[in-house]
């Protein structure tokens, strides 16, 4: 079970109210969210942590990780609060052109993904029909699902951009 805004699923949130050093009545309301944004906050706020230092911020991922993991977030849903956190912060930089950076970035990966799936549509032209050739096959398919799924995803996330 995922833990959302209202969850109470008292355990994992009372330990991660604990963590985070506010009151601890177990359940995963607004207090608690802003709780953990405001902490990743202000987190962010300290700056760029220097390359040698960088396992720092590998600390710090870790702990968000496992405050999401014990809330049982799924992976997808992980990305999501992850990608909102950055473009929040992108959105507080004195440089209008961060947002306008992550845009590109991210229309750079779609048209990789697209180039990526063509190859796939034209290599899968060349299985044969044998039982090897039809496994194959199913797993070229998947990866190109997969693609056209990711960039439904990276679409999402621009039109995210778009809208601030």
């Amino acid at each position: 079970m995922i833990i959302k805004l209202g969850s109470t699923k008292k355990e994992q949130v009372k330990e991660i109210q604990e963590a985070l050093n506010i009151w601890v009545d177990g359940d995963f309301g607004p207090k608690t969210e802003a709780a953990v944004k405001q902490f990743q906050k202000e987190w962010h706020a300290i700056g760029n942590i220097p390359r040698d230092n960088i396992e720092i911020e590998n600390v710090f991922k870790k702990t968000i990780d496992g405050f999401y993991s014990k809330m049982k977030v799924d992976k997808k849903e992980l990305e999501k609060v992850r990608f909102n956190t950055k473009i929040e912060r992108l959105k507080e930089k004195s440089n209008p052109l961060a947002l306008e950076k992550e845009k590109n970035f991210l229309t750079t990966k779609i048209n990789d993904l697209k180039k990526e799936i063509n190859q796939y549509e034209t290599n899968i032209s060349f299985f044969g029909n044998s039982k090897g050739a039809d496994k194959l096959k199913q797993q070229v398919l998947k990866k190109i699902q997969n693609g056209y799924d990711s960039i439904e995803e990276i679409k999402a996330k621009i039109k995210l951009i778009n809208s601030i």
